[in-house]
């Protein structure tokens, strides 16, 4: 006699959802630009002497307007990083231009 094999139900793992190209970001030109508010530069960063650059990602709608902002690379001075993002969120672009869009702000104490 041979021993009996007990058929075991195979399990088959779901399918992995496709994975979605990742999405351009777009460095935004002059032209991109419809309407631009230019960040306040802080008063508490102004007497602290503070200056930095902030790198943001604007998520931008079809119309053109800003959804939402992210910081990508911080000045490391929170109060100019929060008044590039302010600045940023009332922007608007060019229809069409792409859901991110990559802004730089430039914060310099002039030399008198």
């Amino acid at each position: 006699m041979t021993p009996e094999t007990a058929s075991l139900p195979v399990e088959v793992p779901p399918a992995s959802p496709p994975v979605a190209p990742p999405e351009e970001i777009v460095t935004a030109l002059v032209g991109d630009i419809l309407e631009r508010v230019e960040p306040a530069y802080p008063v508490a960063a102004r007497r602290r002497g503070q200056e930095g650059e902030v790198v943001l990602i604007a998520f931008v709608a079809d119309d053109g307007t800003v959804r939402a902002v992210e910081i990508e690379r911080s000045s490391s001075v929170g109060l100019l990083d929060g008044a590039a993002r302010r600045a940023l969120a009332q922007w608007r672009f060019r229809p069409g231009l792409g859901p991110k869009v990559r802004v730089s702000v430039l914060f310099r104490l002039e030399e008198n």
